[in-house]
């Protein structure tokens, strides 16, 4: 969708370490499809470097990353599966924190 101009795609630099990390680890992907993986998402979308540090989220501190990056690029949604951490967070943000499922229908509008 994001290919498709359906929506903007922002990420920063420490995303997609977390990305190429979770790809290796978690999906046990090889370094060579991760890297594939990595290209294909860094060409859908624009890279952001957020200056603001946020701590709000402290037992995944990587999802901080993803704070700052919504709030630097001004989102309207954060965009997110996580249900421990991130969906139930109450922030201070303009960024409504959704998600997939939620934010399906929206795109479609």
């Amino acid at each position: 969708m994001a290919s498709q101009k359906l929506f903007e795609l922002f990420f920063s630099p420490a995303i997609l370490e977390e990305l190429r990390h979770v790809f290796l680890d978690k999906f046990e992907l090889t370094l060579n499809e991760t890297e594939k993986l990595v290209s294909f998402i860094t060409n859908q979308g624009t890279i952001i470097y957020p200056e603001q540090k946020i701590t709000l989220i402290k037992r995944c501190p990587p999802d901080n990353r993803i704070l700052e990056c919504a709030l630097a690029a001004q989102a309207f949604y954060l965009v997110t599966g996580d249900k421990k951490d991130m969906l139930p967070l109450k922030h201070p943000f303009s960024f409504k924190i959704i998600s997939p499922a939620h934010f399906y229908p929206i795109v479609l509008k």
